[in-house]
């Protein structure tokens, strides 16, 4: 194996001994290496040299992500600027309507000495400087803060950020981004700087080598015998015009490998396939090429790269694989940013079969300009609806072949070598297609065109996207062609006008679409909630309603399509739901359709997966001759408690009083962090106040913008608009005053905004930004405070936090995470079950086994571990019986655990003196009671 380690990087500069430094324990070794020329980044020493205690070089051994980081130390005061230049972005490339994001991680944070002595610039003229100390405080200069998120995965790592306008970008120098040292630094780490464009899903970092780990990269050889075979043409193979493989993991979409090429002249390279001849595929048959590719932006010109089927135009995909897809000869690679691996991107085509018969040379890569650290991986060349790849190595794991042992010069008697183990058969995937039962849900209508072996509807078993089952769908037909594919399960009678629902489904081999509208869905199929359109290389809307495109599934050839729409449409049809297919469509499979609610995840539509949509077996299993004791339902692991003495919170029950449904409490067990959180329930239409007295709403900043954000569980709890809403001031003069709940209706101006993507399923953040100027304006400079006007059902809110922009580590409320100590144990009370149902007296009992549950929670983990409920069965004064609970089973947050037992009931005539007691205890060697006899 060869390894390429660009110039500088031939030998580590600077090894420093083993001494624990920035946090590193000292079982880790940090050394350092200076940058690799060429990859991006460049050091400029001002007035004063490089020296030991003034460098800039790479940390290996210290990151944030990957081998490498960036260290800077400065010991000079004295004009002691740094410079650490990259260059890979414009300002001219801006988009001037565009916001842009600045970011990076930093570690010894306060190794920055003084204000000003580091600062990240993007086109350097000053305006949009983060020019600042990183340290204690964020000053800031000309306007644009960097802000500090010290919640990073990593301890002792910072994230530190900032915003600004493409449009003044746009104007600049034509500069790129540079830190700027200017006093004074000692050992600061930085890493995963990025430069994004602000809604660019794929949030691809316009700043090349942004983790400081381009450089280090080992590269070998094409194996001997491969597949593969380059062509230099005109000019000879060398460092910077080169075909090989690179050897890393972080380079390669699959595996270790992937093909690796470079060519640094204007002069044709091609790289064949000879596992492929063209003139073996089939004429009318539709087929897909595809492969992965890393560095697009490494392909600097129209024409500089394209793939080849038959290489004499016909079936091209000319053009430049990079910022524009230029077609020649009418066949275009499409992009598909949306892969699970960062920095890669799958490229793909459609051909048909017909022409390639005209051309039978093989498949080829043909770089024809300069091409900079290309890396490809996953190449794919398959006939539509099979999964078979027709070309070979695609992958570039594959090892050269072994040398040959050469055979001896005079044969010795040799033990006769063993028979091989022949290697197993691959067993194939066989996929069967069945009818659908007459007993399922989904009925097929083939309007003009009769069923045939080309137009059909049917459940393929052996392919799905989960379970074995799926929708096969093939359409041949043309002319007046529909064909509905009806589910009625469900009507859009039973919507709800107040939600909004998502439909959703995965489809496989969704360019077996040929051309718009060919294939839709529809929920009410009045039009009105069409999903009407391709869902192939083009999402065609009609009526406004898109289906979107995730491509991003966990199974590969599986696309996930989806859309949402308001369920006040729904409600005024009767219709259901179905598919339409209008045109041309081969060999598409569809599973797992949902349409949902949103918040909630019950299925509208009966058998979308498509599992039980067989016929069902004739003779019906017989009843079981007595029916089983039915299982206890589960005891909820939340328990409630007040607010303790003393809180900041203080509700006002205006009207009616407080009551079991209308209270607010600290649920134990249900939180978005930690273990508990605020619960709210209110059945009554009265307003219900919940002031948090430890903000006075004076005290805001005129000059600064706030963030009030919080987490909010159940949502859909919230029954109607401005049932819960939220104040600061409760004036009117900031309110978030709306439904939190299907739509965020907005008073007075301030919406708080729904964040669904939250970490923790279930929780949605809402949020909202304000003017302090407008709070000391007010006249009511009250504090802040949630008000609930209308019904409320177990509302969980957690994490609330208000705080000044560019000041986010402050909270300016107290208790806003609901983790209070209240005591050693919280024991819920003791139930006793007769099968499901509760029992307060024996008097039914006789014979039966009992079930006996509670709930203990400590925020001391340890002592959980001894807490036992033991009952016992007495006669009179007599003992008859007693259990233990079993060791503990269920944890909730480390906090809460259920214990349970049974007892077993004699058979008597009449309750007499049966007692049955009921005791928890901390455990049974200290008998410590936690909870008062329960005795029925």
């Amino acid at each position: 194996m060869k390894k390429r380690m660009m110039s500088l990087l031939l030998v580590a500069t600077m090894l420093l001994s083993l001494t624990p430094i920035l946090g590193v324990s000292a079982t880790d070794t940090v050394s350092y290496v200076d940058i690799p020329s060429n990859q991006g980044w460049s050091v400029n020493y001002r007035a004063t040299a490089q020296s030991a205690t003034r460098v800039v070089n790479l940390a290996k051994g210290d990151v944030y992500t990957g081998n490498y980081a960036l260290h800077i130390t400065n010991d000079n005061t004295s004009a002691p600027e740094i410079n650490i230049y990259n260059t890979s972005f414009k300002g001219s490339n801006a988009d001037e309507t565009a916001t842009y994001e600045i970011s990076f991680y930093i570690k010894n944070i306060d190794g920055i000495v003084e204000t000003n002595n580091l600062y990240a610039m993007v086109g350097w003229g000053g305006w949009v400087n983060s020019y600042g100390d990183l340290g204690t405080v964020v000053k800031v200069r000309d306007g644009a803060a960097m802000k500090r998120d010290t919640n990073t995965d990593k301890e002792g790592w910072i994230r530190v950020y900032t915003t600004f306008d493409g449009a003044k970008l746009k104007t600049t120098n034509n500069e790129s981004f540079r830190f700027n040292v200017n006093g004074a630094i000692t050992d600061i780490l930085i890493d995963d700087v990025k430069l994004v464009k602000v809604g660019d899903e794929t949030e691809t970092n316009l700043l090349q080598n942004g983790g400081f780990e381009d450089g280090f990269l080992e590269y070998e050889d094409l194996p001997e015998g491969s597949v593969w075979v380059p062509n230099y043409r005109s000019s000879a193979k060398t460092e910077t015009r080169v075909v090989d493989v690179v050897v890393d993991e972080d380079y390669a979409y699959t595996g270790t490998r992937a093909l690796h090429i470079t060519n640094d002249v204007a002069s044709e390279l091609s790289i064949n396939n000879t596992s492929f001849a063209s003139a073996n595929i089939e004429a009318g048959v539709t087929y897909t090429l595809s492969f992965y590719i890393k560095n697009i932006d490494g392909i600097f010109d129209n024409d500089s790269m394209y793939a080849q089927i038959g290489w004499g135009g016909w079936v091209n995909t000319y053009g430049d694989l990079g910022g524009v897809v230029k077609v020649k000869d009418g066949a275009a690679m499409l992009r598909d940013t949306n892969t699970d691996k960062e920095g890669w991107i799958r490229v793909y085509t459609n051909f048909d079969g017909t022409a390639a018969k005209s051309n039978p040379t093989g498949f080829r890569f043909n770089v024809n300009k300069v091409v900079t650290d290309i890396y490809i991986d996953d190449i794919s060349l398959v006939k539509a609806g099979t999964d078979t790849n027709l070309l070979s190595e695609t992958t570039f794991e594959v090892a050269p072949p072994a040398t040959a042992t050469p055979a001896p010069t005079a044969a010795p008697t040799a033990t006769p070598a063993p028979t091989a183990t022949p290697a197993p058969t691959a067993t194939p995937v066989v996929v069967t297609y069945s009818n659908f039962s007459s007993s399922s849900v989904w009925n097929i209508n083939y309007r003009a065109t009769a069923e045939s072996e080309t137009r059909q509807v049917k459940v393929a078993e052996g392919i799905a996207y989960t379970g074995n089952k799926s929708l096969y769908i093939t359409s041949d037909a043309t002319t007046n062609a529909e064909l509905n594919i009806n589910n009625t399960s469900f009507g859009g009678a039973n919507a709800d006008p107040t939600a909004t629902y998502e439909l959703s489904f995965y489809i496989k081999n969704i360019d077996g679409i040929v051309g718009t509208n060919n294939l839709y869905a529809q929920v009410g199929w009045e039009g009105w909630v069409n999903t009407y359109g391709d869902l192939g290389t083009v999402v065609k809307v009609k009526d406004g309603a898109a289906m979107k495109r995730d491509t991003n599934t966990d199974k590969e050839g599986w696309i996930r399509v989806y859309t949402t729409f308001s369920g006040e449409k729904m409600a005024t049809v009767t219709d259901k739901f179905r598919f339409n297919v209008n045109g041309p469509v081969v060999g598409v499979y569809i599973d797992d359709v949902k349409l949902v609610k949103v918040g909630t995840d019950t299925n509208l539509l009966a058998e979308g997966d498509f599992e039980t949509s067989v016929t069902p077996p004739a003779t019906p299993t017989p009843a079981p001759t007595a029916a089983p004791t039915a299982t206890p339902a589960p005891v909820s692991v939340v328990m409630y408690q007040s607010l303790p003495n003393g809180s900041v919170w203080a509700p006002n029950y205006r009207t009616d009083a407080q009551s079991a449904t209308r209270s607010v409490d600290v649920a134990i067990g249900e939180s978005y962090t930690g273990n508990g959180s605020l619960h709210i329930t209110n059945d009554v239409v009265s307003e219900l106040n919940l002031p948090n007295t430890s903000f006075t709403a004076a005290d805001v900043d005129s000059s600064a913008t706030y963030t009030l954000s919080f987490y909010i569980k159940n949502i859909d709890g919230i029954s109607g608009n401005n049932d819960l809403y939220a104040q600061i001031g409760w004036g009117g003069w900031v309110n978030t005053y709306g439904d939190l709940g299907g739509v965020v209706k907005v008073k007075d101006g301030a919406a708080m905004k729904r964040d669904t993507n939250t970490n923790k399923e279930g929780w949605i953040r809402v949020y909202t930004n304000f003017d302090g100027g407008v709070v000391a304006a007010a006249a009511n400079q009250t504090g802040f405070r949630f008000n609930i006007n209308g019904i409320i059902d177990n509302i969980y809110i957690d994490d609330i936090s208000l705080v000044k922009v560019g000041e986010e580590t402050v909270n300016l409320l107290d208790e806003t995470t609901f983790e209070y100590d209240f005591g050693t144990y919280l024991v819920d009370a003791i139930k006793i079950y007769d099968g499901n149902t509760e029992i307060q007296d024996l008097t039914a009992a006789s014979g039966k086994t009992l079930t006996i549950k509670t709930k203990v929670a400590s925020f001391d983990i340890t002592k959980l571990a001894g807490a036992q409920l033991i009952v016992s069965l007495y006669d009179g004064y007599e003992m008859r019986k007693v259990n233990i609970s079993e060791e503990t089973a269920l944890t909730v947050n480390g906090r809460v655990v259920e214990l349970t037992t049974t007892i077993q009931m004699p058979t008597y005539t009449s309750v007499g003196d049966l007692k049955l007691k009921a005791f928890v205890w901390d455990s049974l060697e200290g008998m410590q009671a936690l909870a008062n006899l329960k005795q029925i």
